[in-house]
């Protein structure tokens, strides 16, 4: 997978356009290669997504907060970035 498509995050205003960003994102990746998306659970959409593209977990992690979450648009937010960046 080219190096710049690691640890991106995926945001789209559907599932659908997350379907065609995945489809053209993934079109250079040698067959047999591991893609890995990470979907925030609270996202159903994104999880369907995922899990329609034959994706299944590999790990979970928890989100911690201090103080408020952010309001972020959620149903917006297909995969996060790396888990360093956040």
């Amino acid at each position: 997978m080219p190096r710049w498509i690691q640890g991106r995050p995926l945001f789209a205003k559907d599932a659908a356009t997350a379907a065609q960003l995945i489809e053209g994102l993934v079109q250079g990746v040698a067959p047999g290669a591991a893609i890995f998306l990470d979907p925030r659970t609270v996202n159903a959409e994104a999880v369907q997504l995922a899990e329609s593209l034959g994706m299944r977990p590999v790990f979970e992690t928890a989100r911690m907060y201090r103080g408020e979450p952010l309001d972020l648009p959620i149903d917006e937010v297909f995969g996060i970035t790396t888990f360093e960046l956040g």
